[in-house]
């Protein structure tokens, strides 16, 4: 008996020391990323399965009956938008029943009600509430309090006929409102908070093979509007990012032409199932993994794998925004979370719907970040499942951040303890590879920096810049350009900038991924990164226009944000 109790006891001690990443194979299903080539490399766990809250545990008197949209505020109170019983549902950060919003009186002083409210967003100020089925959003206080209608927009640029059914909305620091509605092809509805019209944005581009359109040329006119319609794909989600990117998703597209994308590493917009549009609509999102971020790779074909029980490409209906400027999309087909980072690179999925264990969703309908775990949203099961983040993904979050703030150092540590506990993550080579070379970049030339540029003398090929932490101004030779350096005094690390004239090439630097500030005679600020204007219209303006002022941005960010950024420099100016 002895004996059997000391073995006991040392099957104890080694279950107790094994790593985290073979403990974590007792979560219901597996967690994977993808090589380069395509083969499904398996990982630690980076989300376990936490809690489980139904109707019951939420404390609701009447059950869940068709929940759609699931969001997390500002202060991690959770709202639920019921269209089964008309209602939004608001709990506590712990889940427990605050209060609902079903009725209201409106601004005319009459009873009003929802009437399938299929999504709900929230915002420091407001609650806005999609009530779908009577063609408007109604807009409360953060207390619930009715504050006005917002009626279908009104335009010319509607189709005759069109149906305004708004399913998923978010409202920028602005006070723009972008809308899906699920009746509507023409891109996201922009309007403000009083229901006037701006346009649409990011409409999906319809793709038409030659013979299509040779054989449209034979056609009739009745024959014509008889065959089908070539309209653009429409929108099934929307969420917006701290800076005011919008994310939308579609399930609408052609499922073998999404795939076959993915397969041949397509890094283009067409067939994307996840989109980052800026204010006018153009889609920024990195798409520099190995495969584009659009779900599953590899996938059961449709046509000859008839007994598969899920096949074809991913069913994408819901992203949500994560720390470190991470993002994450479920695919409803398979009930599984795909993350990425901001370049795009995959880091990790995980979910299944197979079984009946804690941590399997049926019909995953909503995803949100509730601090670090991920909440997901079970129209099937009328539930809840809460996902808590591990030690592993942990580690990764870390990467990301000191990455993020460029401590090139750190981050090679990060990805290197993040190998220890997973060697087959391609990724993390690929990423010490870059804060390597990134560090080498900063660190690898010694070039002394000048003070006060107004009181030595500048040579022809120095830079003259100014520390945008306090101004000091600062002069260093041209080897200089791109590197990180101390400002001499503030100390806060500021970024050489690399002039108009020398090709980011010569300095093995990567401009996409550096933005880097330069004053001009000491007054503009300008951002050296890849233009979104034709090349050589700001040479020309130069050589022509000496007066305008220039400004240059990190991104493509759009009409409206760079009206914002001009607005704000000529404030500071005080120019008239």
């Amino acid at each position: 008996m002895k004996k059997i109790t000391k073995i006991l006891l040392l099957v104890i001690v080694l279950i107790m020391l094994l790593p985290q990443s073979v403990i974590a194979g007792s979560t219901p299903y597996a967690t994977y990323t993808y090589a380069s080539f395509g083969s499904v490399l398996t990982s630690p766990a980076a989300y376990v399965p936490d809690t489980v809250v139904d109707s019951a545990d939420m404390g609701l008197e009447e059950s869940l009956k068709d929940p759609r949209d699931l969001f997390v505020g500002p202060d991690e109170k959770i709202y639920i938008a019921d269209a089964g019983l008309s209602k939004v549902i608001v709990l506590d950060r712990y889940m427990k029943y605050l209060y609902s919003i079903s009725s209201f009186v409106n601004s005319e002083g009459v009873p009003d009600r929802f009437n399938g409210c299929a999504g709900v967003f929230v915002n420091e100020e407001n609650i806005f509430v999609c009530d779908t089925e009577n063609n408007r959003i109604i807009m409360f206080d953060t207390e619930g309090n009715y504050v006005r209608t917002i009626p279908k927009p009104e335009s010319n640029l509607f189709e005759e006929g069109s149906i305004y059914k708004p399913i998923s909305c978010v409202c920028d620091d602005y006070g723009r409102l972008f809308v899906v509605s699920s009746t509507t092809y023409q891109g996201v509805i922009v309007i403000n908070t009083k229901g006037d019209f701006f346009g649409f944005i990011g409409a999906t581009k319809v793709v038409v093979s030659a013979l299509e359109l040779m054989w449209r040329k034979f056609q009739t006119e009745e024959q014509r509007e008889l065959s089908e319609q070539y309209v653009s794909t429409e929108y099934n989600n929307i969420t917006i990012d701290d800076k005011n990117f919008i994310y939308v998703t579609t399930s609408a597209l052609d499922a073998g032409a999404q795939q076959d994308a993915i397969a041949n590493g397509d890094k283009s917009t067409t067939f994307a199932p996840v989109k980052k549009l800026n204010a006018s609509g153009t889609d920024v999102m990195k798409r520099n993994g190995f495969f584009p971020p659009s779900g599953e790779v590899l996938v059961a074909d449709e046509k000859y794998n008839e007994e598969a029980e899920i096949s074809g490409a991913s069913r994408i209906v819901d992203v949500a925004m994560g720390p470190e400027k991470t993002w994450s999309i479920i695919d409803q087909k398979r009930s599984k979370v795909f993350t990425y980072n901001e370049n795009g690179d995959l880091l990790f999925i995980f979910g299944d719907k197979n079984g009946m264990q804690v941590g399997n969703v049926d019909t995953i309908a909503a995803i949100e970040y509730q601090g670090s775990k991920i909440l997901l949203l079970d129209k099937t099961n009328l539930n809840i499942v809460t996902f808590r983040r591990t030690e592993y993904a942990d580690l990764l979050i870390t990467a990301l951040r000191h990455d993020n703030e460029m401590k090139y150092d750190e981050t090679v540590q990060d990805w290197t303890e993040i190998l220890k506990r997973n060697n087959n993550f391609d990724s993390a080579y690929v990423q010490i590879g870059k804060s390597l070379y990134r560090e080498a970049e900063y660190e690898e030339i010694d070039v002394p920096v000048r003070e006060n540029a107004e009181d030595v003398e500048i040579g022809d090929t120095d830079i003259v810049f100014d520390c945008p932490h306090c101004g000091k101004n600062l002069v260093i030779d041209y080897r200089g350009a791109g590197l990180q350096i101390n400002c001499s005094q503030c100390g806060t690390p500021v970024l050489v900038p690399i002039p108009d004239g020398m090709e980011l090439g010569d300095l093995d630097l990567d401009s996409g991924e550096r933005p880097l500030t330069v004053h001009e005679d000491f007054d503009l600020l300008r951002l050296n990164v890849k233009e979104a204007v034709p090349d050589g219209t700001l040479d020309w303006i130069r050589q022509n226009e000496p007066g305008v002022k220039i400004i240059r941005n990190s991104d493509n960010l759009g009409f409206g944000a760079a009206n914002n950024i001009g607005f704000k420099f000529a404030i500071e100016k005080e120019y008239d």
